[in-house]
């Protein structure tokens, strides 16, 4: 260690995970992998390097939380690295 900074052998792998709250099922009538309902709130859990979902919405009132997490792996127990997150609506335009 040399002024704070470590160095590491090998690469340290991005593990990232992803975990979605909704107070309202986001995938009606369909049970995911990942998907779990607690104390009235669905939860979707994600883990991978790359993950895209695509969920139906509530209703225009309901939101949800997006918690997005590096789970570093290795010699370090935190691991800086970029990602990109995005939203996209698809629903066609005039409907809910």
């Amino acid at each position: 260690m040399d002024n704070g900074w470590v160095y590491t052998l090998p690469q340290q792998a991005n593990n990232w995970s992803v975990q979605v709250v909704s107070p309202c099922d986001l995938t009606p009538g369909t049970t995911i992998v990942g998907e779990t309902a607690e104390d009235g709130r669905f939860i979707y859990r994600f883990n991978g390097s790359t993950i895209s979902q695509s969920f139906t919405q509530c209703s225009t009132k309901d939101s949800f939380t997006v918690v997005i997490s590096n789970m570093a792996t290795g010699a370090v127990d935190t691991l800086d690295a970029p990602y990109r997150f995005r939203i996209t609506n698809t629903a066609a335009k005039g409907t809910k």
